[in-house]
């Protein structure tokens, strides 16, 4: 990830991303929670693509306790730029990396007995912190039963190097219009750890709570939330009752026009000539394709925002440049700015861009590539 002072410096190609916006989401969400309880900031796939390492910094300055990383690679990132917040690996971290964890003091998810036997048989590595998950109702990692969650709780307990720090579940439908599943799943996390606690499993911390139900249900954070895509700007709700947190987009991506180009009535665009003009046509091209997380499946489909209007995608996007008809725009130049993507002032945003996918706002995000460089503002 490059960050840099002014987006000239290598390619009129950026992705803005606004450590202010950062903050004030981190703010909307904790206004939700006591004053005791921990508060994670997940940054993991690149803190959304928004950058990890210089979200995590925000965020702990902005109140964040914890880190959640989905592999040891990236908490190992986390620790090279000097990090010392605790971290937890939410996903599968395999035993020939446990002794790499233990070093770096990052905990690790255990979610099944074979997995912490592989642990336990391994020779005293260190101290190694273990939040153990529990399946509610996600149906993907988790031990499913309260035996199964004992058996391992008590080989945690029983290993000499290893500590229970947390248990901790996922909720599959926070978002959802009905919020019985929710409940129900809180419901049997909660029997769970009732289970444990009366096998005389003790552990530090409980959690449960995404950015949905950190909003939705904040009768349910527990000892700790763990808050991923509502940091970046984006919350979803099904049910339309419900106030929704007045959150910021963080994330901008930007291009500037490298050609301005008159075109007949008549002529093909781009590759396969899926578009054709119908008239005469100013068509702009953008040096932005599918390399840098444009979409393919946008060509004619999407718009980018300059100037405050709408140039629509015109023919197939391509690996590097993206065409964009600009005949209704006036006195264009090469290097007027378009909005890719951006904040809902600028007319077009990674939800639309979603909509538009039918994929959710994650994705986008996430799919911007790393040869995008990042830029990183103090504003909204």
């Amino acid at each position: 990830m490059i960050t840099l002072n002014t987006p000239h410096h290598i390619r009129p190609t950026y992705a803005e991303v606004s450590l202010s916006a950062l903050q004030h989401n981190i703010k909307q969400f904790s206004s939700k929670l006591k004053q005791e309880t921990y508060l994670m900031a997940v940054v993991k796939a690149d803190g959304y693509g928004h950058g990890a390492v210089q979200v995590a910094r925000v965020a702990l300055d902005a109140g964040a306790t914890h880190l959640g990383v989905a592999f040891l690679d990236e908490a190992a990132l986390l620790r090279q730029h000097g990090i010392q917040a605790p971290i937890l690996v939410l996903g599968y971290t395999p035993t020939s990396a446990i002794e790499t964890a233990a070093r770096l003091r990052v905990s690790v998810t255990v979610f099944s007995l074979g997995q912490m036997l592989e642990i336990a048989a391994l020779k005293n590595c260190g101290r190694l912190s273990i939040h153990l998950k529990l399946d509610t109702g996600m149906s993907r990692l988790g031990a499913t039963t309260p035996d199964e969650a004992r058996a391992i709780a008590h080989l945690v307990q029983c290993c000499e190097f290893t500590v229970l720090e947390g248990v901790f579940t996922h909720f599959a439908d926070a978002d959802g219009l009905d919020p019985s599943f929710t409940e129900l799943q809180f419901s049997r996390f909660m029997s769970m750890l009732k289970f444990l606690r009366d096998s005389g499993i003790q552990y530090e911390m409980a959690h449960c709570c995404n950015s949905a139900a950190i909003w939705r249900f904040p009768q349910y954070q527990l000892d700790m939330v763990r808050l991923g895509i509502g940091m970046y700007g984006f919350i979803s709700l099904a049910r339309n009752d419900i106030a929704l947190p007045k959150l910021e987009k963080a994330m901008r991506v930007r291009s500037a026009i490298s050609s301005l180009k008159q075109i007949s009535a008549y002529e093909p665009i781009s590759y396969n000539r899926s578009y054709v003009t119908k008239s005469n046509a100013t068509i702009a091209v953008l040096p932005i394709g599918y390399a840098d997380g444009l979409d393919r499946k946008l060509s004619d489909l999407g718009y980018v925002d300059i100037a405050g209007q709408a140039a629509p995608i015109v023919g197939k996007i391509c690996m590097d440049q993206t065409m964009i008809d600009v005949s209704h725009l006036i006195d264009l130049h090469i290097g007027d700015q378009a909005v890719l993507f951006g904040t809902d002032e600028n007319g077009v945003t990674a939800s639309d861009w979603a909509r538009w996918l039918n994929t959710i706002e994650y994705e986008i995000v996430c799919s911007i590539s790393k040869r995008v460089p990042r830029i990183y503002t103090n504003c909204i």
